[in-house]
């Protein structure tokens, strides 16, 4: 490539007939253009005043020049024509050249599937006119009488005879021969061009009798290919199941050929071949030996000059340990792939200073998959030593995929079920909040009015209703709002309810903008679940898309909604150029702008600095010092051609035609010979669960059956255990730092690897050793604050101390009405209505105010369980009625310092001599000791107040009451619990309240033996149906691993808690 540049720029030395003319240099892609401007400014000093069209924009360019019609308004551009089919099948139906059509459309005649088809049908057109022009122009004529060529005649009919593509061509290739002035370049250079239609050919061939057209296009071979075949061929054209290693046959001559450049360069060969039939005026060759003696070198040598290596006198070649120019590696995941990439590059700049990001050049079929795991790998802080600059080619900016996505998410909502959470997810856009000023804080206070609210679906009863359900309106956005509005201007209290709607109480005066902006955007969604529902002439629609624009997305914001924008205003051309003035449903319009938006950043963020990490796309491969391929699986690459079933293209394939496949192969054959140093490779070529070995890409397994057997190691074991790398599933695998071709540059890694080298036996703890210091930051702790401590000490320690929240962000909003009550959704309500109980409240009076918030099932099913609820709430609060007097409870505020602890707070729900605790819910461990500890911390502070009890009622099979006397040792006691709490704040206490109680409870109580008690606990610890669960606590996971950490401490800590409790206690 290097000497085509040297060739082009000796060619651009010679003046033009003026200075002010354009150079244009005609490529294939804007890697290569960027490449070879800047190459050509390396050798010219200056890359000034150049056009880099695309094959298909000179063409046009040229047919301009000559025809002038030829570029107005083209009848014949595909979307264009996509509209006019749609037009025009509907009333081609009854012919019965279209019964395949008919049948295929039969029962779903929705305007979407007519769009689908007719894009289907127009993609194959607009390729008919350049792959075959012959046939399209015999169609015109009159010649065949099936569907596609009677739609054809019909399409030509509809545009009044104007001309298209291949019309264009005849008239063009006949006007040169004419003998009259053009207004062509003066000089036309193709550079890089591997691939083109046979129709292009024709057209410059044609206008190279009015200018100069020079082609400087690199072949992989400078002998003659165009027979070669692989081995595969040969074994089908032989009719053998497979051809041996270096078996020719004598009569057919089949064998000797390089078995890479068969493989890989069909689409380059025919490419080659057909510019060989056009009677070209000078043909230069600048073929140049690859440089060096390395594997890779030596590999482009045999392409170069048709040699198979290892076959006749090709002798395999010795490669030197030290040779890495060939790399492939096996790993199990994409992410894997990316960090061992990031190792191999770091490993070479370490190796050889003259390599520098630049030089890096990293494709992928699959850009968008790997891009999140480039980022995760790459995008490294300042100052760390294995940051390395790079760039993601081939993808739109964040921003503007932001607007796509969310403008298309907005057309999604009000068609659907208008759910909470997916207005939520609308709201949360950065485009979106800055449209209707809400900042992050407000986007946490919006989602808690709309999971207060009790929010879930549908705009209103009327949306229910349109969908076939009951029309109620309990749950939907008019009901939630109503409540919120309700909740602003005036307090419910949970008791009232006005109109039959219940105010939120939990609204403040500062949230009023935030509910502003929450009405603003349902009113807007509302409006548009009308207009979007209903069908629209494509003007109308041009209308209705960009009031959305206006409505939802801020102004200043051009460059993220221009495209937007300009695709939105297009829909006026279909009624203009197209004639189409039907109505068109939502569907279609979503479908055209995901076909129109989705492909446009092809070719940005190419070699601007750093590592280029781009997609896998033909006439891609630019020289690079180092070329790595990534995601070379054997389901992806090379990819498949998708073609409709009626596409005579691929029925009935011809030289040049486009295929994925061979586009893929000879883009791999490209890629490899553009590799000057070194040529990596990467796949996932093991199962991530079973390890069990994955097959790359063919053209991966071709290379390396190639390399087998024409190179073998000088240390004498087989070239592929040298050239093949088989990773370990972690980075932070032992094996990595042990020396030898498993390496790794992370120092985090490392120091993981070696706290797996020092692992034996069980698993490491958590926290290895006592937490030392910061004792004065925990002197003074709150009554609540150590309940919750004996409550859960593991948690404690790491949250609180530590800073470690295992507990994850908050549940996504409930997208559902409730259809039960259950888990704690049932247990709050139960306890509320337990509350209000006491406080003599009529219940039968709370559950209208209930059923308006939406928070009870609807119907029949709400009213049971409310009642049942409220009958084992009086149930429960008779059982304590005795206890209590409603007026007479009193607070406590208490302080105490002991064992240099301030203990201070307030102890509520004293009645006379006794703290009262009602659960509506069975009570555990964590209800018992937080009642232990407030009893006793009130004995000690408060002697005076005599004898003192702790009542805590529940509900098990029924009402259940337990009182729990305060021991006379009530400073001792409390004062080991202190001792305990500080053991607490450095290491992990084997204290878990519900286990702990099973087994306190069976010694103390039950009279039974530790072995028997502990055997209980462990039964109790392991339940799958158990209450508490404490095995699957995270924090308590974190501390103790997957062990069960029911041993000898954990009997002492359980009786020295609890015992004292027990024996206090009366049923």
């Amino acid at each position: 490539m290097e000497r085509l540049v040297e060739g082009l720029a000796g060619e651009l030395k010679k003046p033009l007939l003026s200075p002010l003319d354009p150079e244009v240099v005609v490529v294939q892609s804007q890697g290569m253009e960027k490449w070879l401007s800047m190459e050509l400014a390396g050798r010219m000093g200056i890359c000034a005043n150049f056009r880099f069209p695309f094959p298909r924009a000179l063409v046009d360019s040229l047919l301009d020049a000559v025809i002038p019609e030829a570029s107005v308004d083209d009848p014949y551009n595909p979307e264009t024509m996509t509209w006019r089919i749609m037009r025009l099948i509907p009333g081609l139906l009854d012919d019965p050249a279209f019964s395949s059509l008919r049948k295929y459309l039969h029962g779903e005649c929705s305007s979407l599937r007519f769009y689908q088809l007719s894009r289907r049908i127009s993609a194959a057109f607009d390729q008919y006119l350049v792959f075959r022009a012959e046939m399209v122009l015999s169609w015109y004529q009159g010649k065949e009488d099936h569907w596609q060529a009677v739609l054809w005649r019909k399409l030509g009919k509809d545009a009044g005879g104007r001309p298209h593509r291949a019309s264009l061509a005849v008239r063009f290739i006949d006007a040169m021969s004419e003998d009259r002035p053009v207004n062509f370049p003066h000089r036309i250079s193709l550079f890089g061009i591997s691939t083109m239609p046979p129709l292009y050919l024709n057209i410059l061939y044609a206008a190279s009798a009015k200018t100069t057209i020079n082609l400087f296009l690199m072949s992989p071979c400078r002998e003659y290919w165009g027979d070669i075949v692989s081995h595969r061929k040969a074994a089908q054209i032989v009719g053998r199941a497979s051809l041996k290693e270096g078996e020719g046959d004598p009569d057919l001559h089949i064998g000797g050929e390089n078995s890479i450049l068969a493989s890989t360069g069909e689409a380059g060969r025919e490419f080659i071949d057909a510019l060989m039939e056009l009677p070209l005026v000078e043909e230069t060759e600048l073929f140049e030996e690859p440089e060096g003696a390395s594997m890779l070198s030596r590999l482009q040598s045999d392409i170069l000059n048709l040699k198979e290596r290892g076959e006749g006198s090709c002798a395999k070649i010795t490669v030197p340990a030290a040779d890495l120019s060939i790399r492939i590696n096996s790993c199990h995941s994409p992410v894997r792939e990316m960090e061992v990439l990031q190792d191999i590059l770091l490993d070479m700049f370490e190796k050889d200073r003259g390599i520098n990001p630049g030089d890096v050049l990293v494709m992928m079929p699959d850009i968008e998959t790997y891009a999140p795991f480039i980022n995760a790998v790459f995008d490294l802080p300042v100052g760390d030593p294995r940051k390395i600059p790079y760039r993601v080619a081939d993808r739109s900016s964040a921003h503007d995929r932001l607007a796509v996505d969310t403008f298309m998410a907005i057309l999604d909502l009000p068609v659907g079920r208008f759910s909470a959470s997916r207005v939520m997810e609308i709201m949360r856009s950065p485009l979106v909040a800055r449209r209707f000023q809400v900042d992050e804080k407000g986007l946490g206070i919006l989602e808690a009015l709309i999971r207060g609210s009790g929010i879930r679906w549908g705009l209103d009863e009327a949306s229910k209703a349109a969908m076939g359900l009951p029309p109620g309106k309990a749950n939907t956005w008019r009901s939630g709002l109503e409540r919120l509005l309700l909740g602003y201007a005036m307090p419910g209290f949970g008791e009232a309810i006005f109109k039959a709607v219940a105010p939120y109480d939990n609204i403040e005066g500062k949230d009023s903008q935030i509910l502003g902006s929450l009405i603003d955007l349902i009113e807007k969604l509302g409006f548009l679940e009308k207009e979007l529902g209903l069908p629209h002439r494509a003007g109308e629609w041009s209308a209705i898309l960009g009031a959305v624009l206006d409505a939802f997305f801020p102004d200043g914001d051009g460059g993220s909604l221009r495209k937007l924008k300009d695709v939105v205003s297009g829909f006026i051309l279909v009624e203009e150029h197209a004639g189409f003035d039907g109505l068109l449903e939502l569907p279609v319009i979503k479908e055209h702008l995901k076909n129109t938006l989705q492909g446009e950043a092809l070719g940005r963020g190419f070699m601007d600095g750093g590592i280029t990490f781009c997609a896998m796309v033909p006439m891609r491969s630019v020289p690079r010092r180092v070329i790595c391929l990534v995601g070379l699986n054997g389901d992806s690459f090379p990819g498949r051609s998708s073609s409709a079933d009626f596409d005579l293209i691929a029925s009935s394939p011809k030289r040049c035609d486009r295929s994925r496949r061979k586009d893929d192969r000879y883009l791999f054959l490209e890629s490899l010979l553009s590799a000057r140093d070194t040529f990596c490779i990467s796949y996932v070529g093991q199962d991530i669960k079973d390890n069990s070995t994955i097959p790359p890409s063919v053209l991966v397994s071709d290379l390396m059956d190639y390399i087998e057997r024409a190179f073998v190691p000088e240390e004498g074991k087989k070239i592929l255990e040298k050239v093949v790398i088989r990773h370990r599933l972690q980075a932070f695998s032992p094996a990595y730092f042990e020396g030898g071709p498993l390496f790794s540059y992370s120092r985090a890694d490392l120091e993981a690897a070696k706290a797996l080298c020092r692992q034996s036996g069980g698993e490491t703890p958590f926290i290895s050793r006592p937490l030392n210091g910061q004792e004065e930051r925990y002197a003074s702790i709150g009554i609540e604050s150590l309940s919750s401590f004996f409550v859960n000490p593991c948690k404690f320690l790491l949250k609180r101390r530590l800073g470690v929240n295992l507990e994850g962000a908050d549940a996504a909003i409930d997208d559902e009405e409730p259809f039960e009550l259950a888990g704690l959704e049932r247990y709050k309500m139960a306890q509320e209505l337990l509350e209000k109980e006491m406080e003599r409240q009529d219940l039968d009076s709370i559950f209208p105010v209930k059923k308006a918030t939406g928070e009870l099932p609807h119907g029949t099913m709400g009213r049971l369980e409310y009642f049942s609820l409220a009958g084992r709430s009086r149930d429960l609060a008779g059982t304590i009625e005795d206890f209590i007097s409603p007026g007479d409870e009193s607070v406590a505020t208490i302080s105490l310092e002991l064992s240099g602890l301030t203990i201070s707070g307030t102890v509520r729900g004293i009645y006379g001599s006794r703290i009262i605790r009602c659960r509506n819910a069975a009570v555990g461990g964590r209800d018992r000791i937080r009642l232990w500890v407030e009893l006793l911390l009130l004995s000690c502070c408060q002697p005076e107040r005599g004898p003192i009890a702790g009542v805590l009622a529940g509900w098990g099979k029924g009402p259940e009451l337990m009182e729990i006397r305060a021991p006379e040792a009530a400073l001792d006691i409390f004062s080991e619990l202190v001792e305990l709490y500080k053991e607490g704040l450095k290491a992990p206490l084997r204290f878990f309240p519900e286990t702990s109680w099973q087994y306190a409870s069976d010694v103390a109580s039950k009279g039974a033996s530790p072995e028997k008690a502990l055997k209980g606990a462990v039964a109790a610890w392991e339940s799958q149906y158990g209450k508490s669960r404490e095995k699957d606590d995270p924090y308590i996971r974190l501390c103790f691993g997957k062990d069960i950490p029911l041993d000898a401490e954990f009997q002492r800590l359980s009786l020295k808690i609890f015992a004292p409790l027990i024996s206090g206690r009366s049923a």
